[in-house]
C-alpha cells in the first residue's frame, strides 16, 4: 500500500499533540508538517506527492474557508479533510462546496482517521496519475547501516557522499546518535546538529535545515549527530520522519549514517529509505551479525531482505571468511566488495577529512556502489569505445607517415654508415699496395696506379696518391647512397709507411 503523506493547519495545540499521536499509530501514513496558517507549511505544500491536508474549522487568526480555497487555488492536486468539533448537515455542505473532501469529528479516533485519511490520498493520488499533475521527483535517501560497530559504515558513507555530490546536491546525515563521527570525517565544525531539527520537527521548514546544515569543502551538506549522548533520546521516530521528508525537497540526494544500532528514529530511517547499505566485514561475528540484523528488520516490517543492498569492507585473500561464504550465510548476495587497503585512507583518518583520499581501489569500490544504487550516471561503454577508436585512428594517422620516414632514414644511415666503412678498410689497402710499388720503383704513377688498381670501382671515386719521405697517403672520395652536390660529398684518407729499397 502506498504511504499517505499529510499537513495540517492547526493553532490549537492540544489538538496537534492528539493528531501527532493518532498519526504515529495509523498504518503507512506519515505526518510532514503542522502549522497555524498555510505560510507557515509553505515548504511542505511544495512536495509534489503531498495527499492529504488537514483544516481545523478552529482558527482564530484566519477562516478556515479562506484557507481551503487557498489550497483549492495552489494544490488542486491535493486532498481536503475538515476537522471540526462536531458535525452538521450545514458544515459538511459548506466544506463539500468549497473542495473539501469530508469532515473529521473531534476527538480524533485511529479508524476513522485512517479510513478517511486513506480514501483521500488514494484519491489525490489517483486524480495526480491521471491528469499528469506530478512535479519533479523528490531526492532520493539511502541508509548505510553496519552489522557491528567498527564496520567502516562511517567512512563509506562519507567516500558515497562525496561521490555523488558530482551528480547534485547531497546531504550526510549523521543518525549514529550515541557515537557519531561524520562531523570528524568530513573536518566541519558545527554548531548545530540533528537534535536541533528534532525539536522543531513539527514545524520544520527548509530555513530550519538550512541553518543546520553545514557545508563541507567536498562539496555536501552535513548534518551532524548529537554532541551529547542524552540529546540521542530527543530524536524521535515522528521527527526523524520529518526531517528527512523535508531533506528529500532540499537535496537531491540525502545520506543517513544510521550506524549498527536499532532504536525508533534509526528503524524509521531504514523504513523510509529508498535504499538501504548494509556493511559486513569478512568475519564470522560480523556475518552473523548481519543475518540478525536483516532478519530484525523483516520480522519488525523496517525493511525487506530483498530491499537490502550488502557490501563486504576489508575483503582480502588471505582471509578464511570470504564471499562465496557470506552469500551463502545470508542468502543475500554481494553487491560490491571494498578491500583492505587502509593504507589509502590513513592520511585522511588522521587529519580529519576522509575526502582528501584521492584514487585508489577504494574509492573505486564506492563509485561501483554509487552506480550499483543509480545515484550517478555509468559511463557509456559504447560511447567510450568509439572515442577510443577515434582517438586511435587519428594517432595512428599521424604516427603511421612518420614512423615511415623514421624508417627510411634509418635505412639510408645505416647504408650509408656501411658504405663509408667498407670505402676505409679498401682505402687503407690501396695505401699498402701502393707504399710496397713506389718504394721499389720510386715512380708516383707507378705508386698512383698500383693503389687505383687495388680500389673497386664502387669504393671511391676521384682517387688521389701523394708520396712523401717513409710514407704514401691515399684520399678517395666516399659513395654517397642519395645525390648530393660536391661541397656534401666526403673524402677520406689513409696512410701507409715503406722502406726505400736500395738501387742497384
Amino acid at each position: 500500500m502506498s504511504r499517505t503523506t499529510v499537513a495540517a493547519v492547526i493553532e490549537d495545540l492540544d489538538l496537534r499533540s492528539a493528531l501527532q499521536s493518532v498519526a504515529s499509530e495509523a498504518v503507512d501514513v506519515e505526518l510532514v508538517g503542522v502549522g497555524a496558517n498555510l505560510a507557515e507549511i509553505s515548504s511542505v505544500l511544495e512536495d509534489p506527492e503531498l495527499d492529504v491536508v488537514l483544516v481545523h474549522t478552529e482558527l482564530r487568526r484566519s477562516q478556515f474557508a479562506a484557507v481551503i480555497s487557498d489550497l483549492q487555488r495552489q494544490r488542486p492536486f491535493v486532498g481536503v479533510l475538515v476537522i471540526a468539533p462536531e458535525s452538521d448537515a450545514g458544515l459538511l455542505s459548506s466544506v463539500m462546496e468549497l473542495g473539501a473532501r469530508g469532515v473529521l469529528l473531534q476527538p480524533l479516533s485511529l479508524d476513522e482517521f485512517q479510513a478517511r485519511v486513506d480514501a483521500v490520498g488514494q484519491w489525490s493520488r489517483g486524480l495526480r496519475q491521471f491528469s499528469g499533475g506530478t512535479s519533479d521527483e523528490r531526492g532520493q535517501v539511502i541508509a548505510v547501516a553496519g552489522a557491528r560497530g567498527g564496520a567502516g559504515v562511517s567512512t563509506i558513507a562519507t567516500l558515497l557522499a562525496h561521490e555523488c555530490s558530482r551528480a547534485g546536491t547531497v546531504c550526510l546525515v549523521d543518525a549514529d546518535l550515541r557515537k557519531g563521527s561524520i562531523a570528524y570525517l568530513t573536518d566541519v565544525k558545527p554548531r548545530r546538529n540533528l537534535t536541533d531539527l528534532a525539536t522543531v520537527a513539527s514545524e520544520l521548514t527548509g530555513r530550519n535545515v538550512r541553518d543546520v546544515a553545514v557545508d563541507a569543502e567536498a562539496g555536501f551538506a552535513v548534518i551532524s549527530a548529537p554532541t551529547d549522548v542524552e540529546q540521542a533520546d530527543d530524536v524521535s521516530a515522528t521527527a526523524m520522519t520529518q526531517v528527512l521528508h523535508q531533506l528529500r525537497f532540499q537535496y537531491d540526494i540525502t545520506i543517513i549514517d544510521v550506524g549498527s544500532t536499532l532504536e525508533s528514529a534509526q528503524a524509521v530511517a531504514l523504513e523510509v529509505a529508498d535504499h538501504v547499505v548494509l556493511v559486513v566485514t569478512p568475519d564470522v561475528a560480523s556475518v552473523n551479525s548481519a543475518r540478525q540484523a536483516m532478519h530484525s528488520w523483516e520480522r519488525l516490517s523496517v525493511r525487506p531482505s530483498s530491499a537490502v543492498t550488502v557490501v563486504m569492507n576489508r575483503t582480502d585473500r588471505r582471509r578464511e571468511v570470504q564471499a562465496a561464504l557470506v552469500e551463502r550465510v545470508l542468502a543475500h548476495p554481494l553487491s560490491v566488495s571494498l578491500p583492505d587497503e587502509f593504507a589509502q585512507l590513513e592520511p585522511g583518518h588522521n587529519s580529519g577529512n576522509i575526502t582528501l583520499v584521492k584514487g585508489g581501489s577504494i574509492r573505486s569500490g564506492v563509485l561501483r556502489l554509487a552506480r550499483e544504487l543509480q545515484l550517478v550516471a555509468a559511463p557509456e561503454a559504447s560511447s567510450r569505445r568509439s572515442a577510443g577508436r577515434r582517438r586511435e585512428r587519428g594517432q595512428s594517422a599521424v604516427e603511421t607517415p612518420m614512423a615511415v620516414a623514421l624508417f627510411l632514414l634509418a635505412t639510408v644511415l645505416g647504408i650509408q654508415v656501411l658504405f663509408a666503412a667498407s670505402c676505409l678498410v679498401f682505402t687503407r689497402h690501396a695505401a699498402t699496395e701502393g707504399a710496397r710499388e713506389y718504394a721499389v720503383s720510386r715512380s708516383v704513377s707507378a705508386g698512383q696506379a698500383s693503389a687505383e688498381a687495388a680500389l673497386p670501382g664502387w669504393a671511391g671515386a676521384n682517387p688521389s696518391f701523394s708520396a712523401g719521405p717513409g710514407k704514401v697517403t691515399v684520399s678517395t672520395t666516399i659513395p654517397m647512397v642519395l645525390p648530393v652536390g660536391g661541397d656534401f660529398r666526403m673524402r677520406i684518407s689513409q696512410s701507409a709507411s715503406y722502406t726505400a729499397e736500395p738501387r742497384p
